[in-house]
Order: C-alpha cells, then sequence, then structure tokens
C-alpha cells in the first residue's frame, strides 16, 4: 500500500472509531472445493463483520505469502539494531483455538 493510500485508509478507520493501536490483522485461507470454499468464505465473513471487522481481499495475503519468508533472513541484522522481526505460523482446529491462545507465552515487555 503506498504511503498515501495507507494513510487515507488509516484517517477512514480511525474516523470509524478504530482504535490503531488495538486493531488485530488475521490472514484467512481456505482449501476444498468451490462448493466448501465460498460457503467457509461466507461463515468467516459474518463472523468478521459481527465483530465490526472488514475483509481486505486477497491482496494483503498474496503478499504475505510471497513476503513472508523474507524477514528470518534479516532477523539478526534486525535484532543488532534492537528490532525485532519473524514469521510464525499456527494451526490449529477451531475447537482448539483458546488452548492455542492461553498456551501461548507473551513477553512481560517489550522493548522498542
Amino acid at each position: 500500500m503506498s504511503g498515501k493510500v495507507q494513510k487515507v485508509a488509516f484517517d477512514v478507520l480511525e474516523k470509524r472509531g478504530w482504535d490503531l493501536d488495538a486493531v488485530c490483522l488475521s490472514y484467512v485461507g481456505y482449501e476444498g472445493g468451490d462448493a466448501r470454499v465460498k460457503a467457509e468464505k461466507s461463515i468467516v465473513g459474518k463472523i468478521v463483520r459481527k465483530h465490526g471487522g472488514i475483509k481486505l481481499g486477497r491482496g494483503p495475503g498474496a503478499l504475505y505469502d510471497q513476503k513472508k519468508f523474507d524477514t528470518p533472513y534479516i532477523r539478526d541484522f534486525l535484532l543488532d539494531i534492537g528490532a525485532m522481526g519473524d514469521v510464525s505460523e499456527t494451526a490449529a482446529p477451531w475447537s482448539r483455538l483458546m488452548d492455542v491462545y492461553t498456551g501461548t507465552p507473551r513477553p512481560a515487555s517489550l522493548c522498542l
């Protein structure tokens, strides 16, 4: 997203009452035949809307898929200058989602 487009997008979200320091981004992928993918997209779309979210389409996911391994290659450089970057992928059935969430260690503090 270009700087100008990003600024406009963020301005719109802030005017809608979004706290941009507290937003969450989730990439959701679908597998299966056309009918199954269509049904799952519909279900996920309803959940996203129910919680005030927006769908951004395929673009962010496609870009993430292309770039997700770039960050680990520069991780040591980033750590040397006081920044942290890494990629983490987790898969679990919905029935275990809270187990994954509660079992994920969180840092006591973040050093920026």
